[in-house]
């Protein structure tokens, strides 16, 4: 039985190490007064099988303190899904200025350990 199961987990994990999340933000500069981040995701998952992952979105400003923008959240990635969904962030004035990074990561618990892929990108206010 552990073996079989063994088995499975590593077949499994196989078919989804391709998964993929790709970032695309619309401007990578936000004035000082403030502004809008917007940012274009793309999931894919490129097999034949429904995968439940978990999704989540953080900030990591200049003084390197991580924000959770949004999630996790629970979803299942259908057979071969290719789907982009766009996210919003207002970006106060108040905001120090200097370099931040926004990342997307995607997580797949139905493996042990879990997959984890993420994409990233820097911004400037």
């Amino acid at each position: 039985m552990r073996t079989t199961v063994a088995v499975l987990c590593i077949l499994f994990s196989a078919t989804i190490a391709t998964a993929q999340v790709q970032l695309t933000p619309q401007s990578t500069t936000i004035p000082p007064g403030g502004g809008t981040l917007t940012v274009d995701c793309v999931l894919i998952n490129p097999t034949a099988n429904q995968v439940p992952f978990y999704l989540w979105n953080t900030i990591v400003d200049p003084y390197g303190t991580r924000h959770m923008m949004w999630g996790p959240v629970y979803m299942m990635a259908t057979p071969y899904m290719n789907v982009t969904v766009q996210f919003s962030y207002q970006i106060p004035g108040v905001a120090p200025s200097g370099t931040y990074t926004f990342e997307t990561k995607v997580a797949v618990p139905a493996v042990s350990p879990p997959l984890v892929f993420s994409d990233s990108f820097v911004f400037l206010k």
